[in-house]
Formats: C-alpha cells, sequence, structure tokens
C-alpha cells in the first residue's frame, strides 16, 4: 500500500465501520474520578477523485485509530491525531504500545498501578 508522502492525488474518504473502546486504567484523581484512554477505530475507503476530494492520500483502505485520555468515561485534555494503518495487525501493535505509555503516564502524575 502506498503511504500518505506517496499520494498526489486527492481522494474522497468513506467511512465502513466506526468502534469505540473505553479502559479504565484502575486509577482514580483526587476527586476519585476513574482515569483511562478511550480509543476511536474506524475503517475507511479513500477513493481518488470525486466530488468533496479532500485527503491528501493514496487511495485504498486504511484502518485507522484516535487515542486520547479519559476523565470518568469522558475525552479530556489535548486532542491528538488520527493514526493510519495498512493492516489491523498494525493498529493493535500501535494501541497496546499507546496503552502502555498511558497508563505509565497516568500512574505517575496520579499513583496508582502501573
Amino acid at each position: 500500500m502506498a503511504t500518505n508522502e506517496d499520494a498526489d492525488v486527492r481522494t474522497e474518504r468513506f467511512t465502513v465501520a466506526k468502534d469505540y473502546r473505553k479502559v479504565d486504567f484502575g486509577i482514580v484523581d483526587h476527586k476519585r474520578r476513574p482515569i483511562g484512554a478511550v480509543i476511536t477505530l474506524e475503517t475507511a475507503n479513500y477513493v481518488a477523485g470525486g466530488a468533496r476530494a479532500f485527503w491528501r492520500r493514496a487511495p485504498g483502505t486504511y484502518f485507522e485509530v484516535t487515542c486520547g485520555n479519559a476523565r470518568n468515561g469522558y475525552r479530556y485534555g489535548a486532542g491528538q491525531p488520527t493514526h493510519h494503518f495498512a493492516t489491523e495487525a498494525e493498529r493493535e501493535a500501535f494501541i497496546e504500545k499507546y496503552l502502555k505509555g498511558a497508563r505509565a503516564r497516568m500512574a505517575k502524575k496520579f499513583g496508582g498501578p502501573k
């Protein structure tokens, strides 16, 4: 699959599937709100041309993920970029790595299990 840098054509994006995961780290803040992460999973097709061709990405199917901090089950903090992957396995590996780092950051900030 071509990468974003290879794309010299504008594409239109169509969402095929969308799902959410909420992860609780078993950590609470000073107000006793649970701390965790919210993961947005999407599968999208990018098609060359089209009336709404905006994206500069090579045509094809991408597995996308957006990760963010959660407090009390809702996102908080700075928004994070969406990452695009060629396979679901690559996306799952990225999610595992993100959750490991996020759990460690939150444990350091609020105390609790690592």
